[in-house]
Order: structure tokens, then C-alpha cells, then sequence
């Protein structure tokens, strides 16, 4: 299930190269290994101290609908140990437990990359969800640092624009199985699309009932074979309902875009201020603060001041507190004069 809860999970394989391979620095070296070196060098978003003493942001930071993104090269599967089997099965098999067992091994490194994203909501209902455009956007904010790691994966040789590397990751993913999405806050209204377990119990006893007295009515003394039959067939039949309602994603969850995130994390810190700021003061003094704090920080756009991605507990320039979409309008020095409170977490 690549699309749940209004967000794209999107999991891909690529293999790497086998053959020699000449580094930046004109030394033959594997594909992988080179290819380590280039993700080492990658930078991380500015969540701790020690990254954001490198000041320099992750690349996906210039994507303003990636919520987690992450490569990471894969040799071999784990190996977990024997597949564990009852120790009286064992036994009774006369299992040699000092027999190795079958270990799957790759031909090749492959290179994951697991991303969590917004689809836009243009192409939200597209027949790959939104992949195809958010690919080409990717590849439009960070076309070097993902031409410099995917040159040693086979089948990049190819890909020179944003289409090409849509088509390209397209033929590299793999489902998601499990997608892992956290911003519902409510209980997701998934009953409210489906029948509830007393209806499907009593559904099943009315298809049997209906089955077994209409066998009855046909064959009289076949109507005790019908009975287990019928009752099979209808639990079954709830079973694959049940699974059915099981492959529907759930709705998007209110407010759990990426910008409304930022939005919501930049008004957490400035609010926690602000209380910290008007401890003690008396009512008419706090509901004035208050308005002040409203028409500064705007909680209704989600535009502008806001929290910019890839950063955490930092003071970021006015212009960064800025989407792009709203930037490319905003005066310069009126951005340089804005004495509003920085955003300083990612989601």
C-alpha cells in the first residue's frame, strides 16, 4: 500500500554496478564503495547540534513535500539464524540441526531509498498517486546529488532529465507493505465505511440459513451437507470483505501536510515563548500581547511566517521562515526588516 492516509510511501531498489570503478580522485575502486563515500558526504538535515555545526542542510530539505527521505546501501540480508521450528517437530523429523540451512545471498549491493511524501493535490488521484510529479520535482531542486549517487547503479546511464528519472525509479520500486504514518491524532473514521462484526455474523447466518433451506427445497436429504458448505462459503466470503476493506487507505489526516506541519511546529515554539514571556502579567496586558502574537505568527496561514524543513533549534534568517511559493513576492527588505520569531524544528 504505497498511497495511505494522504501520504506517498515510496520504497525503492537499485542495484549497484559490479565492475572497477574510478573514484573523484582517479582511484579504481568498487562501485559501492564509491558509491558509500558519495552518501557520506551527503548532508543530513540539521537535527542536532553537530550537524548544524556543519551548516549545511539535507538536499531533500529543497523539497517542500518530503517528510522523511533516507538512502542506504544494502550487501546481504540479515542473517537472523535458523528458521526456528518446534523442538518436538524437530524431533520427531530427526532434524540435524548442525545441517546448514538454505541462506539467500545477493548477486550485487543493491541501493535503497525510502521516502515519505505529499502528493499534490493535482495529482493526488493520478494512476501512480502523485509519483510521476513529485519525482520530476525532486529531480529539479537536487539533480546533482541524485545523478552523483545513482551513476553507480545500473540503468541510470540513461536518465539526463526529470521524466527520465521518474521512469527510472518507477521500474526500480517495490510496494510498501507497511507504511508507518503518525500524524492521525483522532481515531480515522475507517468504520464509517464498513459493516461492523455483528453484521457481518449475521450476514453469514442469513447466507447460510438461505443456502441450507434451499438445498432443502431440492434435494431434502442433501440439506445437512449444504449446512457446512454454506457456512464455509460465508465465512470466506467475510474474509475476503474483511481483507477488501483492509487494502483501503485511510483518509488524509487534517493538517498533516508537510506545510501545515512546519506551521504547526514553527507556532508550538513561538506559543511556548510567549507563555514563558507573559508569566504573571495581568489580563487586559496578556489579551493585548495576545493579538499582537496572532498578527504577527498568522496560525491561519500556513504560507508565511512558517518553519522552514531540514532545520531544528536554530535561528533561521527572516527569509528562510518564508515558503518559496510566497518568497518570489515578498519584498526583499521587508523580509530583512521582519522582526518575526524563527521556526527551528523539521518534521
Amino acid at each position: 500500500m504505497n498511497l495511505d492516509g494522504g501520504h506517498y510511501f515510496l520504497t525503492v531498489l537499485s542495484p549497484v554496478r559490479v565492475e572497477p570503478w574510478k573514484d573523484n580522485d582517479g582511484n579504481v575502486t568498487s562501485p559501492t564503495s564509491s558509491l558509500r563515500q558519495v552518501l557520506a558526504t551527503l548532508p543530513t538535515a540539521m537535527q542536532s547540534q553537530a550537524c548544524e555545526a556543519g551548516g549545511r542542510n539535507s538536499p531533500f530539505s529543497r523539497s517542500h513535500s518530503t517528510h522523511f527521505a533516507r538512502f542506504a546501501v544494502i550487501d546481504q540480508p540479515a542473517f537472523n539464524g535458523r528458521v526456528p521450528v518446534d523442538s518436538l517437530v524437530d524431533a520427531i523429523r530427526k532434524t540435524n540441526l548442525l545441517e546448514d540451512q538454505h541462506v539467500d545471498n545477493l548477486s550485487t549491493s543493491w541501493l535503497l531509498l525510502s521516502v515519505d511524501f505529499d502528493p499534490a493535490p493535482s495529482h493526488a488521484s493520478d494512476n501512480d498517486g502523485g509519483l510521476h510529479d513529485y519525482l520530476v520535482s525532486l529531480w529539479n531542486v537536487m539533480r546533482d546529488e541524485l545523478s552523483a549517487v545513482y551513476r553507480h547503479c545500473y540503468g541510470f546511464e540513461t536518465v539526463g532529465t526529470g521524466d527520465e528519472f521518474a521512469h527510472y525509479i518507477k521500474r526500480c520500486q517495490v510496494e510498501t507493505t507497511m507504511p508507518f504514518n503518525d500524524y492521525w491524532i483522532t481515531t480515522p473514521p475507517f468504520l464509517s465505511r464498513s459493516i461492523s462484526i455483528p453484521m457481518i455474523g449475521a450476514a453469514i447466518a442469513i447466507f447460510t440459513l438461505v443456502v441450507t433451506l434451499i438445498v432443502a427445497m431440492v434435494a431434502g436429504k442433501l440439506a445437512w451437507l449444504a449446512l457446512p458448505v454454506a457456512l464455509a462459503l460465508g465465512i470466506y466470503g467475510a474474509y475476503r470483505y474483511v481483507m477488501k476493506c483492509g487494502e483501503v487507505p485511510f483518509d488524509t489526516a487534517p493538517f498533516s501536510d508537510l506545510r501545515s506541519v512546519l506551521k504547526s511546529l514553527y507556532l508550538q515554539q513561538n506559543f511556548a515563548r510567549f507563555a514563558i514571556d507573559h508569566q504573571g502579567d495581568d489580563p487586559a496586558r496578556l489579551h493585548a500581547a495576545f493579538g499582537d502574537f496572532l498578527k504577527t505568527h498568522r496560525p491561519t496561514d500556513i504560507e508565511s511566517p512558517t518553519q522552514p524543513p531540514g532545520v531544528i533549534d536554530t535561528d533561521v534568517p527572516a527569509a528562510d521562515r518564508v515558503s518559496p511559493s510566497v518568497r518570489a513576492t515578498v519584498p526583499a527588505a521587508a523580509m530583512a526588516n521582519s522582526n518575526e520569531a524563527p521556526g527551528v524544528t523539521q518534521s
